[in-house]
């Protein structure tokens, strides 16, 4: 996003996200300013409060934009097979028994993962 703010020249705007199972790229960002400001927005509000985002969760919820809250709360539960993100020590700690799969939770899954699904290639 940085790179794309800035556009300097001879530097790509395209990036790529070399993983330990795969890869995957993410085409150039027309407004990066505006999503690096909503990003450092959560940075800083995670630092004041423990921020209803969890990547499984949160990408179980938005996968291929279609927003299934179901399927996120079958994530954060887990089953037989998979404890599900609710049984993480840390989240455990932050929100004890309550299920912060809510509105607020909704909200910045797609604040963070809207534009990051839609510009990857």
């Amino acid at each position: 996003l940085l790179l794309n703010v800035v556009e300097q020249e001879g530097f790509p705007l395209e990036t790529s996200l070399v993983m330990s199972d795969r890869a995957t790229g993410f085409k150039p960002v027309d407004n990066a300013k505006v999503h690096l400001q909503t990003i450092l927005e959560l940075y800083w509000q995670g630092l004041k409060e423990p921020l209803r985002f969890f990547p499984e969760t949160s990408m179980a919820y938005g996968k291929k934009l279609e927003w299934q809250l179901d399927k996120a709360l079958k994530m954060w539960e887990g089953d037989d097979y998979s404890p599900g993100d609710k049984k993480d020590p840390h989240y455990e700690l932050c929100f004890g028994a309550i299920s912060p799969v809510d509105e607020q939770f909704e909200h910045i899954s797609r604040l963070l993962l809207e534009p990051l699904i839609q510009h990857q290639r």
